[in-house]
């Protein structure tokens, strides 16, 4: 067993049937085109075509969880970006993509070369099927289910707060809320590594170095919360105040009676 999560290619499962292989050249001739016609736009930057190509490169292979996180990063570091220039070819991409989707879900729906990848499969199961085309790389099991099993009610209310972070800046300019960016694409970038990477438990305690970027991604989006909600300074500072100590009182390691007995 080697050290790196290696994901499951459905096309190797199809490699031997003829008929399954010629219909894959639909969705290689539309990504190619697809592909031809980013590389050739003007309204796209270098890395802008390299991010799309490589995104539509994985959807060939079936590898949609790493397309969607990665796509996340090129959004938030603004090397996508999705003006009004270049919504046309975005879309058309987009496009390419869940029609790879929908194509390897037929696969899925149709074959059973890929019940090799679960021990004792052998009948078909849409959730193992998702899991194929969605758990790669497996940040749930491999980051999430950690802290759900150790604080689950902190786990939730983050990734919610975090999320409205994200969602509340991506009609900005790049320039606004720069450090929200660079510290969520570092977190992404790093549960990136940790869910390729093979560890003997599923434990927080191979994920502490993220705790830091999270608490300040947390308290970076309450404070937009609480600026977005509060209107004046005076009253903004109050609900920033209300909401933080909210977010510590719902943490399950905070205890006001642990903290007196501290000795």
């Amino acid at each position: 067993m080697g050290r790196i999560l290696l994901p499951h290619i459905l096309l190797q499962t199809i490699s031997s049937n003829i008929v399954w292989m010629l219909l894959y050249l639909i969705p290689v001739s539309l990504a190619f085109f697809c592909t031809y016609k980013t590389v050739k736009s003007n309204n796209l930057k270098l890395l802008a075509k390299l991010s799309i190509c490589t995104i539509i490169l994985l959807s060939l292979f079936n590898l949609f969880g790493l397309a969607i996180l990665l796509s996340i990063i090129f959004l938030l570091l603004n090397i996508i970006e999705p003006t009004s220039t270049n919504k046309r070819i975005l879309k058309e991409c987009l496009l390419v993509v869940i029609f790879n989707f929908i194509f390897w879900i037929i696969v899925g729906l149709t074959t059973e070369g890929w019940y090799k990848f679960f021990e004792n499969m052998e009948a078909l199961s849409i959730k193992k099927l998702l899991v194929v085309l969605l758990k790669y790389p497996d940040i749930f099991e491999q980051i999430l289910y950690p802290w759900m099993q150790t604080i689950p009610i902190l786990t939730i209310i983050s990734a919610f707060i975090i999320c409205f972070g994200f969602c509340q800046l991506m009609n900005k300019p790049f320039e606004k809320h720069v450090g929200f960016r660079l510290l969520f694409s570092i977190a992404l970038i790093l549960c990136l590594f940790v869910a390729t990477v093979r560890t003997p438990y599923h434990e927080t305690r191979y994920i502490f170095f993220l705790y830091p970027i999270i608490i300040l991604l947390v308290t970076d989006s309450i404070r937009r919360l609480a600026e977005l909600t509060g209107g004046n300074t005076r009253k903004s500072n109050v609900l920033l105040l209300i909401f933080i100590l909210i977010y510590v009182a719902c943490s399950e390691d905070f205890s006001v009676y642990h903290m007196r007995k501290i000795s």
